[in-house]
């Protein structure tokens, strides 16, 4: 299993190891380290017949903790295996060769043994980083999810409420839509209701799912989809995520409420029972820290800090 691993700028010996698992599934870490929260930043310029430039990114979440970037399942990125059978995976068995993978990296590094543990993902790592983290159980300080996949109950029912909250479909089309769907917009019941999603589904063709505000890169990918935590998601909608937690039936010990950086709404919050937390991440993408990553950084500091955002 390929991996990259960044030490803390900070204090290597006492700051948090974070493991992250970039989603997918199948999308190589490199996103994670170079795009989202890693060192270094591609430097966005016009194109001139050179290789790009990677500088160094501000709001690195490696300033503050230890991150191993981790390509999984295999067959993801640089990992490989010299057998066939391997690349038939799921997200079980994804989870428990992570596992071992981890229990062979602190045998080789027993100093990061004292550190606080931390898993982290975003996207498809929803299903899977619980499951790691319930495979080591013992030992982890907490997990942290953006824009995770849940239940695709959830997921997909979300988008159309969505769409509508957004402003991206009238009154009209979701009042139709609710009405001949009765509210339930996963595996149509009936040809009004398949037309109506279609017609919803033909209205937002345009859009980027990832990030509803960027404009799509047809040059790539003509019809993009999103297999790569922000409030400007379609693929994975926050309120998708409200959704899941709620069906947990956690009570609520800190009602909604804004939270800020630098004197401004960076999104909204909610704490419930059992320790977790809920946060939007206000102009955000499927990737959050891609589009947000000043905002992300801060979240990310005042979490493993244990401090309220």
């Amino acid at each position: 299993m390929f991996y990259y691993f960044v030490k803390s700028e900070r204090s290597p010996r006492e700051d948090p190891l974070i493991v992250w698992l970039t989603g997918g599934p199948g999308c190589s870490s490199f996103m994670g380290f170079a795009f989202e929260n890693g060192p270094v930043i591609f430097n966005v310029e016009e194109y001139n017949g050179s290789l790009p430039n990677l500088v160094n990114n501000p709001n690195s979440w490696t300033k503050v903790a230890n991150i191993i970037y981790i390509d999984a399942p295999i067959g993801t990125g640089y990992s490989y295996s010299k057998r066939l059978k391997s690349y038939a995976t799921n997200d079980l068995r994804s989870s428990k060769e992570v596992y071992q993978f981890l229990i062979k990296w602190f045998a080789d590094h027993p100093e990061f043994l004292s550190n606080s543990l931390y898993i982290g993902g975003d996207s498809y790592s929803g299903i899977t980083v619980p499951v790691l983290t319930q495979e080591i159980s013992n030992g982890i300080q907490g997990y942290l999810l953006g824009n995770p996949v849940t239940d695709r109950d959830f997921d997909d029912q979300a988008k159309i409420p969505y769409c509508h909250g957004m402003g991206l479909i009238p009154d009209e089309f979701y009042e139709l839509t609710k009405r001949s769907c009765n509210g339930k917009y996963v595996n149509p019941s009936n040809e009004q209701c398949a037309k109506c999603i279609d017609l919803v589904n033909e209205c937002v063709s345009g859009i980027n799912d990832a990030q509803i505000l960027e404009p799509v890169c047809f040059y790539i990918a003509p019809k993009p989809r999103g297999d790569l935590s922000g409030d400007h998601d379609m693929i994975v909608p926050h309120i998708s995520t409200q959704s899941w937690i709620k069906s947990l039936g956690f009570s609520i010990v800190d009602d909604w409420r804004p939270w800020s950086v630098d004197g401004q709404v960076a999104g909204f919050t909610r704490m419930y029972s059992n320790n977790l937390t809920f946060a939007t991440i206000k102009g955000g993408g499927h990737t959050a820290p891609e589009y947000r990553p000043k905002e992300c950084s801060a979240m990310f500091r005042r979490w493993i800090s244990e401090n309220p955002l």
